[in-house]
């Protein structure tokens, strides 16, 4: 290939692989306003660059903004004339300046709109762009985006006339109807298996060198076939629709959502999601057991469940699941966080041990209403608030202050609405009472993660507010 047929993918992708960079910033009165905004942009992907070109820049790498002609050598680079055609060869790629590379965003946004019967047609003018109904303009991607290279390929390959062509296969049917309007709420899960790494080494260590090789053999074989099997299970969403998107080995990616698109389908509600939920592990028992049999390891499994809102991205929601796993592991592993996400962006959270989650079923309110009968979430939600109003009961205290938080209320109102736990929570579920949460001791480090009364108080105050958005 020679001339303008010679192309140099290969050189951007180098060193984009190798030197990808995202630099976030935030900033506030205070180092915690601060540490809050910065987290905020990064949910948003709002990244800053210092040198989007990506040509010298140790910060930014080459995570830059496709252009004209872009993986073109650099002494065959064309501009384009008047009539959007490429007959001028010049020496550097510097030469294709803002008009022309607002000219190639707004050609490319118009062409994919609908794509292909455009891709053979010639571009409209201004006039003419300027006539077309906005409604009928960037539903790809907006002619203002600049996208990155990696950006740009993702959003091309999932265009089905493209992925077609690319022999990319179609998601399937059931994934493409989740609905995600209003009032449609999806849940998401993600999970990891806890320790792995460390098992493996203990294998190792433990036996003789001729027999590591065929444990090893037996650990890995199990492990991807129980991924296998998870995702293959045909009861594992008999209760509440949804799929597995990805399960492999230890790790496990999943949602749980109202099928179809149109019609007259029932949002799926947060309390049958999270019954959903709280039977999840027996699904890994099985494991378990040939685990503590077979290799004499103890298997947990850590997940982040995000209840989300329909106005979400993907790309944060994605991101949500990856953080509560991780804030699941973080306070002890062998446990879930549940995360919920609004559509303003704003979020609650909760963690709790698996064999505990069944809390959320103690609950009765001011009536005796118990979780079978659906009880009012309101009177304990709107006491807890006011009190936390009043200070009377401290959340989210800075650690110089933790000592001096008292957990007394806190405690009194969990006595008053939580009381013995129903028939109907799955028979391994064992109910939270007062000895588990009591400063100090092992059990309230087991339960919440930490052992002083702040975390007692945090904990219960993400169980009530996440308590109150799952019970509807």
């Amino acid at each position: 290939m020679t001339g303008e047929q010679k192309y140099y993918w290969e050189y951007h992708w180098e060193r984009w692989k190798y030197n990808a960079w995202e630099v976030f910033g935030g900033k506030g009165n205070s180092i915690p306003e601060a540490d809050e905004d910065l987290q905020k942009r990064k949910l948003r992907r709002d990244w800053i660059g210092l040198n989007w070109m990506g040509e010298s820049s140790s910060l930014t790498g080459t995570d830059e903004i496709a252009w004209p002609q872009l993986g073109r050598s650099f002494d065959e680079q064309l501009v384009p004339n008047a009539e959007g055609i490429f007959p001028h060869t010049v020496r550097s790629w510097s030469n294709i300046d803002k008009e022309n590379l607002d000219r190639f965003y707004t050609h490319l946004s118009w062409i994919l709109d609908q794509f292909p019967q455009r891709a053979k047609s010639p571009f409209p003018t201004s006039e003419q762009l300027a006539e077309t109904p906005q409604d009928d303009r960037g539903k790809f991607f907006s002619h203002r985006e600049r996208l990155s290279i990696p950006e740009l390929v993702k959003r091309l390959v999932t265009l089905p006339e493209l992925a077609t062509q690319l022999k990319i296969l179609k998601l399937d049917k059931n994934f493409r109807e989740i609905h995600r309007e209003a009032g449609y709420w999806t849940g998401w899960f993600m999970g990891d298996g806890d320790r792995f790494g460390a098992m493996l080494q203990e294998l190792t260590q433990a036996l003789p060198p001729n027999q590591v090789d065929d444990h090893l053999t037996r650990f890995t074989r199990r492990i991807r076939q129980a991924g296998l099997d998870f995702k293959q299970n045909l009861d594992l969403f008999a209760s509440c629709p949804g799929r597995v998107i990805y399960s492999g080995g230890d790790d496990l990616f999943g949602i749980l959502y109202t099928p179809g698109l149109g019609g007259n389908s029932t949002p799926l509600a947060p309390r049958r999601a999270y019954e959903w939920l709280l039977n999840l592990p027996r699904f890994w028992k099985p494991l378990q057991t040939t685990f503590k049999d077979e290799f004499h390891q103890d298997l947990t499994y850590s997940v982040g469940f995000v209840w989300v809102g329909h106005q979400v991205p993907q790309r944060d929601v994605l991101h949500h699941c990856r953080e509560a796993e991780q804030t699941a592991k973080k306070a002890g592993r062998d446990r879930v966080a549940i995360r919920v996400v609004f559509n303003n962006g704003q979020w609650l959270q909760w963690a709790c041990p698996w064999r505990f989650l069944g809390v959320l079923m103690q609950y009765s309110d001011r009536e005796g209403k118990s979780w079978d009968s659906e009880p009012n979430w309101t009177h304990l939600y709107q006491d807890w608030t006011d009190l936390k109003a009043r200070h009377a009961i401290q959340v989210q205290v800075p650690k110089a202050r933790r000592k001096a938080v008292d957990e007394t209320l806190a405690l009194a109102l969990f006595e008053l609405y939580f009381g013995a736990l129903p028939s109907t929570a799955p028979e391994w579920v064992e109910p939270v009472t007062l000895e588990h949460l009591q400063p100090g001791s092992a059990a309230v480090k087991q339960l919440t993660g930490r052992d002083d009364a702040a975390g007692i108080v945090d904990w219960l105050d993400g169980l009530v507010n996440v308590g109150w958005q799952l019970s509807n």
